[in-house]
């Protein structure tokens, strides 16, 4: 809704965006990372490319193209100022419908039901008919941080962001767990890959992508090896 995460469309916001927007957000990205950071931020750039032996499971699809080019169209612009608000909007049913999905059966399972304020159909529809400058640009969804500073304390408001269960990279969770359950697990007996590749491959796997694989691990093991919630649980986490 208000442009905060770039990921999925980062050409589309940098086509859009005039210079000065963009180098005032990747300095203030920097200033929030602090020195540890910033030097993890080089280190990516600087690292060689993943080999070939690395899975890639984020391929173009077809059908995601069909949605994202018909929310481009409804805007009537297939200019920046078009395909960034059509790309932003597909993600709706691309991205944010699977994710609440994930996000309600994460927390039924326990007796508690959630409520996601800022999905409020009225909210949405003043948000999604605001000038696109008003919803992008500042900093990171801007109107957020201005209506909040009025009720929220500052250090409270500028709290560097953890990223919670619709998140790809959850190292909070994989750092918990024992590698050994992706390494020596059925995943990679299931793609028929070799023992070396796979650790190679898993070496080498993007950031972004690592979760995926520990999810479809659990998946495997549930599903083809017949295993109980229990037992993956034990096997899972370090002690």
């Amino acid at each position: 809704l208000f442009g905060g995460d770039w990921g999925r469309h980062h050409q589309a916001f940098l086509d859009f965006l005039p210079l000065r927007a963009r180098v005032g957000r990747r300095l203030r990205r920097l200033r929030e990372a602090g020195p540890r950071g910033v030097v993890e931020t080089l280190q990516a750039r600087l690292s060689p490319t993943p080999p070939t032996g690395w899975i890639d499971f984020g391929g173009a699809l077809e059908w995601e193209d069909e949605v994202t080019m018909r929310a481009v169209r409804a805007y009537g612009d297939t200019g920046p100022r078009g395909q960034l608000a059509g790309r932003m909007l597909s993600d709706f049913p691309l991205n944010l419908t699977p994710g609440l999905v994930r996000f309600d059966a994460n927390i039924s399972q326990h007796g508690v039901e959630s409520r996601s304020p800022f999905l409020d159909r009225e909210l949405m529809r003043l948000a999604l008919n605001m000038p696109l400058e008003a919803r992008v640009s500042g900093s990171p969804k801007g109107i957020l941080d201005e209506v909040a500073a009025r009720y929220v304390p500052r250090p409270i408001l500028r709290r560097p962001k953890v990223g919670g269960m619709l998140t790809g990279s959850n190292s909070w969770i994989t750092e918990a767990a024992r590698p050994e359950f992706l390494r020596e697990g059925m995943l990679g007996q299931l793609l028929e890959i070799d023992a070396a590749r796979w650790r190679q491959s898993l070496d080498a796997a993007p950031r972004d992508q690592v979760f995926a694989l520990w999810t479809a691990e659990v998946w495997a093991r549930l599903t083809v090896g017949g295993a109980s919630p229990g037992e993956v649980e034990q096997e899972l986490w370090a002690s």
